[in-house]
């Protein structure tokens, strides 16, 4: 979470179990492993770039190049919202 909302991770490597495709927006969502909650902080994602089914990523699996659009805390309209959450 901290190096895409920093800048350095601009790509997500995730199950392919929600079809994702090419301008889905994606919401990440923090997660706080010691109190098992979610922190509030949030970074809305639009995937830019999919690659599956190739040499090297394992089947059922795809690679998101991802642009960040917004990043916050707190709770926010976009729960609203026809999103894919991650």
């Amino acid at each position: 979470f901290d190096d895409v909302w920093n800048g350095s991770k601009t790509f997500e490597i995730r199950k392919n179990d929600c079809d994702y495709q090419v301008g889905d927006i994606i919401i990440l969502r923090e997660f706080d492993k010691k109190t098992n909650k979610y922190t509030g902080d949030w970074i809305m994602t639009k995937i830019i770039y999919k690659i599956d089914n190739f040499v090297g990523i394992e089947q059922g699996y795809c690679v998101l190049g991802i642009k960040v659009l917004e990043r916050g805390v707190g709770e926010r309209c976009w729960l609203k919202r026809s999103v894919k959450m991650l």
